[in-house]
């Protein structure tokens, strides 16, 4: 019995102390990240645009990293498109030996005139609600509202 208590004990502190030198690695390697990150925002030659048009370049201070767990960072930066943008998200596998490149995601923030147009064909507009079509029902895309009159 005592075997048995003494090897769980030891099992729960290895994992305890596996678990801590993840978030100190990732708590060490933030910068490093976030410079990583950055140097690709330069080697791509990403920019945004403002309203006029004028192009707008990313500078380090626009690039952000977070701890998402242990041996994981994320870096995230907005690139503006005029009253429009994206969000660019990476993680990284940090270890103490090197970091690697877990997954890389980009976020729109508005959506597209195409994307809008299948989520508006699932609406319509009956008497003066909105309800939800079935997939096997079609809008016929005239509808008089009640006014209550």
């Amino acid at each position: 019995m005592a075997k048995w208590k003494k090897a769980t004990l030891g099992t729960a502190l290895t994992f305890i102390f596996l678990i801590g030198v993840g978030y100190v690695t990732a708590w060490l390697s933030l910068a490093s990240c976030a410079d990583d990150t950055f140097r690709e925002i330069q080697i791509k030659d990403i920019s945004g645009m403002d309203m006029f048009g004028k192009k707008i370049a990313l500078t380090r201070s626009n690039v952000s990293s977070k701890i998402v767990g242990p041996f994981l960072v994320e870096t995230r930066f907005m690139v503006p498109y005029d009253l429009h943008g994206s969000i660019h998200l990476k993680q990284y596998y940090v270890f103490p030996w090197g970091r690697h490149e877990r997954s890389s995601d980009i976020i729109e923030l508005v959506m597209t005139p195409a994307a809008l147009r299948s989520l508006i064909s699932n609406y319509a507009i009956k008497g003066t609600s909105v309800e939800i079509l079935d997939s096997s029902e079609r809008s016929s895309g005239a509808s008089v509202p009640y006014l209550g009159c």
